[in-house]
């Protein structure tokens, strides 16, 4: 069940000073492989290599100004590959957005909504000109302590395909809304022709856009963050089947090789049903809703982040 309310529980007081028992902290594991590249490997000026991918994972409670609540955020883009038709990289505007959103995310104390960071980074790169043309589906999850609370809690909000998925207990608890216009061409952020951002088209269509508040994490939930390389080739219960197979392995090491390997293993088996015309998908499934015969999985670039929810 979603829990929507704040919590005060387990406070002490110190020197008159009441302190909360924050104890919970976030494990990132990120795996990526971008179309005809090798897994997890580097550009020569040391930034990932995910193809038209872009992501940022910053779990470092210290490395937000102003903001002692926050103590995670992950952020995840995907470059529209048709920009590649006139001569634009699409991964140059993906990780401009991914730049700007953490940056606004880890040095505004007045942003706190991961929406909002997502508005002023695209105003941001839209201002600056320095990219002719682009487009990126994204996706950001903050979590955070709520003042007077020690109660973690997670903001979110997704536009296009990528998506944000919360496990507890081997369970779905909650899962983003995907957007699309038509088949295979989602919502996304671009570089407008017209000066039109795509936030304001979504004020006109208030269901576009898909964001949620203050839904409440507890100690061994899962959160996956990714873009549509996995959701297109892997169905739910099979990503459920391989966290639960690292989580009843996981006896003899650390959370941090625990919360890796899964999402490595996610990344491998994606890969294997991407490359394949046998296996049924959720992407072939798509494509028969709309009429249109594509047998397995759906070759693309994959970017997947695994957090996990643990006490210090």
């Amino acid at each position: 069940m979603l829990r929507f309310g704040l919590r005060t529980l387990n406070t002490v007081r110190i020197n008159g000073i009441r302190m909360y028992a924050r104890d919970l902290s976030v494990k990132v594991g990120v795996a990526y492989q971008g179309k005809y590249k090798k897994p997890n490997i580097l550009k020569e000026d040391g930034t990932p290599d995910c193809g038209e991918d872009a992501y940022y994972c910053e779990t470092d409670p210290s490395k937000y100004s102003g903001k002692e609540k926050m103590i995670a955020s992950i952020g995840m883009a995907d470059g529209v590959g048709g920009y590649t038709e006139v001569g634009v990289d699409p991964s140059v505007f993906a990780w401009k957005i991914m730049e700007y959103t953490k940056q606004k995310t880890l040095e505004d104390s007045l942003i706190d909504d991961p929406r909002t960071a997502l508005e002023e980074a695209h105003q941001k790169v839209i201002s600056e000109k320095l990219i002719p043309a682009g487009g990126c589906t994204v996706s950001v999850a903050n979590m955070f302590y709520p003042e007077g609370s020690d109660q973690l809690f997670m903001q979110y909000t997704n536009l296009g395909d990528s998506s944000i998925m919360v496990v507890r207990d081997g369970k779905i608890l909650f899962k983003s809304q995907e957007q699309t216009h038509f088949f295979n061409c989602p919502y996304q952020l671009s570089i407008p022709s017209n000066g039109e951002s795509i936030f304001d088209s979504a004020k006109e269509k208030a269901d576009s856009f898909d964001q949620g508040q203050n839904l409440e994490l507890l100690e061994g939930d899962y959160v996956v963050v990714a873009t549509d390389g996995l959701w297109d080739n892997l169905f739910t219960d099979q990503i459920l089947t391989i966290i639960k197979a690292v989580q009843e392995d996981e006896s003899s090491v650390s959370q941090q090789e625990i919360i890796e390997l899964t999402a490595f293993l996610l990344l491998r088996n994606t890969l294997l049903v991407a490359c394949s015309t046998k296996y049924q998908t959720p992407f072939s499934a798509y494509a028969k809703s709309h009429m249109i015969r594509h047998a397995g999985g759906k070759y693309d670039d994959i970017t997947i982040a695994v957090a996990k929810i643990v006490k210090e």
